[in-house]
């Protein structure tokens, strides 16, 4: 087994002294494009690991089949009009990306012991586009009138 030693300072410049000025050229050339070389395929393979993720704000276009009627919570009730609804309009809770259930509106919930009554407690904080106070009073003119319109409209 041989043992191999690194060049000195002293030798490395006696090396360089020694090139002629083409092969100094050719040298630093070689060695100009072994760095770009270096630097395209680390680019590379930064590019291949790189997850890209979403910025804040912007616009963003979505198409949906059919023509919307009302871009209302209480008066949607065709596919196109749902398919707005739940991307514009918040809900006490929403669907997650694999399709479970995760609070939105709500901070927590609790369930009663027959199973038929469901209590939502709000977040802190919560407001309107226009700035007003979002309260339960709000949710709950929202899901009568979802009711009272479906009910009046079937018959």
């Amino acid at each position: 087994m041989r043992n191999f030693k690194l060049l000195s300072k002293v030798q490395i410049n006696s090396v360089f002294h020694s090139f002629s000025k083409t092969e100094r050229a050719v040298f630093f050339g070689l060695l100009l494009v072994l760095s770009l070389c270096t630097i395209l395929i680390l680019q590379s393979i930064n590019k291949y690991f790189m997850v890209t993720v979403p910025l804040r704000g912007g616009s963003m276009t979505i198409g949906i089949v059919g023509v919307p009627r009302f871009i209302n919570p209480i008066l949607a009730n065709g596919e196109a009009d749902l398919g707005l609804v739940s991307l514009i309009y918040s809900g006490l809770m929403r669907k997650n990306n694999d399709g479970t259930l995760i609070l939105d509106l709500a901070s927590n919930y609790e369930n009663s012991e027959d199973g038929l009554v469901y209590t939502f407690t709000l977040k802190d904080n919560l407001y309107f586009q226009d700035g007003k106070p979002l309260t339960a009073l709000c949710i709950i003119f929202r899901k009568y009138n979802a009711w009272n319109y479906a009910r009046t409209s079937m018959g």
